[in-house]
C-alpha cells in the first residue's frame, strides 16, 4: 500500500515535469536572447557614439589649428602693414626735412649774398656786374681809396657742375647791397668773380675775388670787409658743406 502511494506520487511529479519543462526551457532561451540582443545594441550604440565623439574632437582640433594659423597670419600681416606705415612716414619726414634744408640753403644763398657774379670755368670771366662797372668807372676812380678787395680760395670734394647748379640762381644777377653800406653803393659798383677749376676728377677749386668793397659802413665802422668775407665763408661755403655734404677746406 505504501509502495503504491510512493509510486503514484513519483509518476505524478514526473508527469507534471514532463509537461512543463519544455515551456520553461523555451521561456529561458527567449529571455537570454532578448538580454543578448539588448547588450549587443547597447554595445554597438556606445561604439558608434564613441566614434562620433572622436570624430568631433578631431574636427574641433583641426578647426582650432586652422584658427590659430589664421590669427598668426593676421598678426604677421598687421605687423608688416605697421612696419610699412612707419617706413612710409619716416620717408615722408626725411623728404620734408631735405626739402626744408634745400629751401634754407636757397634762401641763404639768395638772401645772404645776392651776388652779381661772373662764372668762369677754364675761360675769362664776363658778367653783368662787369658791364655795370664800365658804366660806373668814373665814380669808382674818384672813391677808389674807400674800397678794398678780398680774395678767397676754397677746395670742395665735388664736381664743378654740382657746385655750379647749387650756386647758380637768378637772385645772383639782381642788384643787392648790404644794409650797412653807405647810401648809393650797391652790387652794380662791386664786382664778384668766381672761377671754378677741376685739377682732378671729383675735386673743385673755387677762386673768389670780391673787389670794390666799401671800407667803412654808413656809421663809419671799418668792418665791412671783414663781415663780407665772413658772409662768404659762413653763409655760402660752410652752409653748402653742412647741407649737401661737400667737403671743404682752405688751401695753402
Amino acid at each position: 500500500m505504501a509502495v503504491q502511494l510512493v509510486g503514484d506520487c513519483f509518476i505524478g511529479i514526473f508527469g507534471v515535469s514532463n509537461r512543463w519543462f519544455p515551456a520553461i526551457l523555451a521561456s529561458s532561451c527567449m529571455v537570454y536572447l532578448n538580454v543578448w540582443a539588448s547588450f549587443t545594441f547597447v554595445w554597438n550604440t556606445k561604439k558608434h557614439l564613441t566614434q562620433r565623439v572622436q570624430n568631433l574632437d578631431d574636427k574641433f582640433l583641426e578647426q582650432k589649428e586652422i584658427s590659430k594659423s589664421i590669427l598668426e597670419n593676421e598678426q604677421l600681416l598687421v605687423e608688416q602693414l605697421e612696419q610699412s606705415r612707419v617706413q612710409e612716414q619716416r620717408a615722408i619726414l626725411e623728404n620734408e626735412t631735405l626739402r626744408r634744408q634745400c629751401l634754407g640753403v636757397a634762401q641763404s644763398l639768395g638772401l645772404g649774398l645776392w651776388v652779381s657774379m661772373n662764372w668762369v670755368i677754364n675761360s675769362h670771366p664776363l658778367s653783368l656786374a662787369h658791364r655795370h662797372c664800365s658804366q660806373k668807372e668814373v665814380k669808382k676812380k674818384e672813391s677808389k681809396k674807400r674800397f678794398k678787395t678780398i680774395s678767397m680760395t676754397k677746395k670742395f670734394s665735388c664736381r664743378p657742375k654740382d657746385l655750379f647748379e647749387i650756386l647758380m640762381d637768378e637772385n645772383r644777377w639782381k642788384i643787392w647791397r648790404f644794409g650797412s653800406w653807405p647810401d648809393g653803393i650797391d652790387s652794380t659798383i662791386c664786382q664778384v668773380r668766381l672761377k671754378l677749376e677741376e685739377p682732378e676728377p671729383g675735386l673743385t677749386i673755387v677762386k673768389l675775388t670780391h673787389s670794390d668793397i666799401p671800407e667803412e659802413d654808413r656809421y663809419g665802422n671799418a668792418t665791412v670787409v671783414e663781415n663780407t668775407e665772413r658772409g662768404w665763408r659762413d653763409l655760402i661755403f660752410q652752409r653748402i658743406r653742412a647741407v649737401f655734404g661737400f667737403g671743404i677746406c682752405d688751401l695753402e
